[in-house]
């Protein structure tokens, strides 16, 4: 038995050695790109219905420095609005690219053009027709996909947690909070 352990974990750090980059050689590989068979930029999960979020409908009217200082941007109300909001502005598409036969997308997030997708996952309190859950953001379709239901009591903990019923930080505080408030955004 010892021997086929010993075996599997050779073979394996066999392959480690041989697949990897180093300072005098690329990794190996097939030697050339499989354009065919590329990887899907964006993660789909089959079998859910995914939540729409609302998009922008004008620019967020902010002065320069609030970028920078913090007590310039005013408290945001924790409803769909929002949400949707810092999701489009933070992991959302900013534009399409084409060239004869490819088109692309291009992410508000900067990349080092790796074809792996940026992920993000929400734990939402429950909302009017949705119950509280864990949620994928779904940057193609700006929507956001249900993973996994959580508990009522899950938000009431969170804001004993944090003794907060917000996301706030106070006057120069760095306190965080957590906002039970009911919207009816996904309805």
């Amino acid at each position: 038995m010892n021997t086929v352990i010993d075996s599997a974990a050779a073979q394996t750090l066999l392959y480690h050695e041989q697949t990897k980059h180093h300072f005098h050689r690329y990794a190996r590989s097939l030697g050339f790109l499989d354009w065919a068979n590329q990887p899907n930029p964006f993660r789909f999960y089959e079998g859910v219905t995914a939540l729409k979020l609302p998009l922008l409908q004008k620019d967020i009217a902010r002065e320069h420095l609030a970028l920078y200082e913090r007590g310039r941007n005013a408290f945001q109300d924790f409803i769909g609005e929002t949400v949707g909001a810092f999701l489009e502005l933070s992991l959302g598409l900013s534009a399409w690219k084409s060239i004869p036969g490819n088109t692309w997308a291009l992410r508000m997030n900067p990349s080092s053009g790796n074809l792996h997708p940026t992920e993000a996952h929400l734990i939402l309190p429950a909302l009017p027709g949705v119950t509280a859950g864990i949620f994928h953001y779904n940057s193609y379709l700006h929507a956001l996909e249900p993973r996994a239901e959580v508990p009522e009591t899950l938000c009431q903990h969170i804001k004993e947690h944090f003794h907060k019923d917000g996301f706030d930080g106070g006057e120069g505080e760095k306190s965080l909070g957590f906002r039970c408030r009911r919207a009816s955004w996904l309805t």
